[in-house]
């Protein structure tokens, strides 16, 4: 779990091009993506589902 949050954090990190100094939270991203997964449905839950899951074997 510890490396799968590392590798989410820093997926996120790579997504923006901006390259000032930057502080995150990968479990707080991922604990908010799994609130608004566990409302949603469709297109949006398979996305949100194949975000949290990459990388998790």
């Amino acid at each position: 779990m510890d490396e799968s949050l590392a590798e989410f954090g820093l997926r996120l990190l790579r997504a923006d091009s901006d390259v000032s100094s930057k502080v995150i939270s990968p479990a707080s991203a991922a604990v908010a993506l799994a609130m608004v997964y566990a409302g949603a449905n469709g297109k949006t839950k398979s996305q949100i589902e194949a975000v949290l899951a990459k990388g998790i074997d």
